[in-house]
């Protein structure tokens, strides 16, 4: 008989992952995911760490993101959204080149504050 038990992930890793990132509460963005996925939220220092651990994100069922952006940035940061999703399996298209190279440049300027000017 086979189990359909599903893989938890151990207990220190969502400890890390609670202690790293805060719960995200958007309505639109939120519910495009799965009920047992969770939207995430930290700072860009984090969000690259993490992102760079698709396999342990998936385990977890979270996607960490920066904290979202407004005005004409905020399209930017959907396109970086959908292309997390992507990544992980959630959608079967990418996000617009366009606007997630946008994102890209954006996030690592946040990344390389004293220096993002430059850039």
């Amino acid at each position: 008989m086979q189990s359909t038990r599903q893989i938890v992930a151990p207990l220190w890793l969502r400890a890390a992952l609670l202690l790293t990132t805060k719960s995200m509460e958007m309505a639109t963005a939120a519910s495009e995911l799965p009920d047992d996925w969770a939207l995430r939220s930290a700072s860009p220092k984090w969000v690259c760490v993490w992102r760079n651990h698709p396999e342990t994100l998936a385990r977890l069922r979270a996607i960490v993101m920066p904290d979202p952006w407004s005005g004409d940035r905020y399209l930017a940061w959907c396109a970086l959204l959908h292309h997390e999703k992507h990544r992980l399996g959630l959608t079967a298209d990418d996000a617009d080149p366009a606007y997630l190279t946008l994102a890209e440049r954006h996030f690592f300027r946040q990344l390389a504050a004293p220096w993002g000017d430059l850039v």
